[in-house]
């Protein structure tokens, strides 16, 4: 009597005999632990989903910012060649431009004008989200200190200006700021995520293309080839002793030495910061949704009382029969734990099953962490182990002689 092997297979016996006021019983505990394993499989997918596409546009990357309220120099594209050339571990170097926040342009072809995305840099631009080339090459340095007007345009630019993807050596309008130049295409690369993005909603007339820095400068007076935002692409990992170099380089280049005017940055910290806010926000949600766990818990809590209440009669015979206080109290604690654990595992089930469907839905691949999984369904069962504790002493502090009394 009392043995643990005992109480699990009275708990599973009591479940048994009252399935439908078992199952209502442990429906608060489901649906919260569900909740919560639906929030926390998709909210690490997110997670995931995001630093991956940080990584896309800037793997390991080392960021430069001039602050302009500190000094009005900058760095001119002779300053970054030779930053190149002169510190060790740099595989390639780019001013960092999205000319399309700032200016609006237009592309022509016989087909009609389009808006413009365009994006400009050095050579070296091609590492910025990890370009593949479909079709051609890239422009070159050369081309860059040759002002000459050459671009690289996506598949699906491709596609809406000309119908199709063999364009290497045909010829655009671009317009913007009241001028119009014509651009030779050089090469055509595979979609990115962001083309097929916008494709997805239905902006299938965007071209997206990378332009010489100098030329779209010289064409359209957007810039004097100056400037304060750059980004470093490492030929390995990300250091600090390579991070100091280049801020010790580019403060001797501007004369700001001790004005902290230039900051370095590693791209890595940006992905420790986009997870730590995606954590702080699931965990905000799954505390939200984990207020039906403690809903599920008064519900154990009082269908465990009524249960007390209808087997008094049975509490009095096991009593008189010898059984010690703590035998009861571990019976019904095992009873309402049991009880959880099954609604937990159930929830568990049911959550997975839901982020993967959620997940389909809004194009998030869930992400399953075990031990996220262990520590829910822990807690489910020790939620019925402390909402059990009321009615469980109810029971064991029961008098054998009132019990037997009670019909």
């Amino acid at each position: 009597m009392g043995t643990f092997g005992e109480n699990i297979k009275t708990a599973f016996a009591s479940i048994k005999d009252n399935k439908g006021r078992s199952f209502l019983t442990m429906l608060g505990i489901i649906i919260g632990i569900a909740s919560v394993i639906l929030i926390l499989t998709l909210g690490n997918g997110l997670t995931v989903s995001v630093n991956s596409e940080l990584d896309s546009v800037a793997s390991g990357t080392i960021s430069i910012s001039i602050d302009s309220s500190a000094t009005d120099r900058k760095l001119s594209l002779d300053n970054l060649y030779e930053l190149k050339e002169e510190v060790a571990g740099i595989k390639a170097i780019t001013p960092n431009r999205s000319l399309y926040y700032d200016t609006y342009f237009t592309v022509t072809t016989k087909r009609g004008t389009f808006d413009g995305m365009i994006t400009s840099g050095t050579e070296d631009q091609k590492y910025v989200g990890n370009i593949k080339l479909a079709k051609g090459r890239y422009f070159s340095r050369d081309d860059v200190e040759s002002n000459n007007n050459v671009c690289v345009i996506s598949e699906n630019g491709a596609k809406t200006l000309f119908g199709s993807t063999d364009v290497v050596g045909m010829t655009v309008d671009i317009s913007a700021n009241g001028l119009t130049s014509e651009y030779t295409i050089v090469g055509v690369r595979e979609n990115s995520q962001t083309d097929e993005l916008y494709k997805e909603f239905g902006y299938n007339d965007v071209i997206f293309m990378d332009v010489p820095d100098t030329s779209i400068n010289s064409s359209f007076s957007i810039g004097k080839n100056e400037y304060t935002n750059i980004t470093v692409f490492p030929e390995g990992n990300t250091d600090a002793d390579l991070m100091n170099s280049i801020r010790s380089y580019v403060e001797s280049t501007l004369g700001t030495r001790g004005d902290n005017a230039v900051t370095v940055s590693s791209s890595n910290s940006n992905n420790e910061t986009s997870s730590e806010i995606m954590g702080i926000i699931t965990m905000v949600v799954v505390l939200v949704a984990s207020i039906s766990l403690i809903v599920g818990g008064i519900g154990v809590m009082n269908i465990m009382t009524v249960s007390v209440t209808e087997r008094t009669r049975e509490i009095g015979i096991r009593k008189a029969l010898g059984a010690k206080t703590r035998y009861i109290l571990v019976q019904f604690l095992a009873e309402s734990a049991v009880l959880t654990l099954i609604g937990g595992i159930i929830g568990t089930v049911l959550g997975l099953t839901g982020a993967e469907i959620a997940g389909a839905i809004a194009g998030i691949t869930p992400v399953v962490n075990p031990l996220h999984v262990i520590i829910v369904v822990g807690i489910s069962t020790g939620i019925g182990l402390f909402f059990g504790i009321y009615p469980a002493k109810r029971a064991a502090k029961m008098d054998p002689i009132e019990a037997l009394r009670q019909e």
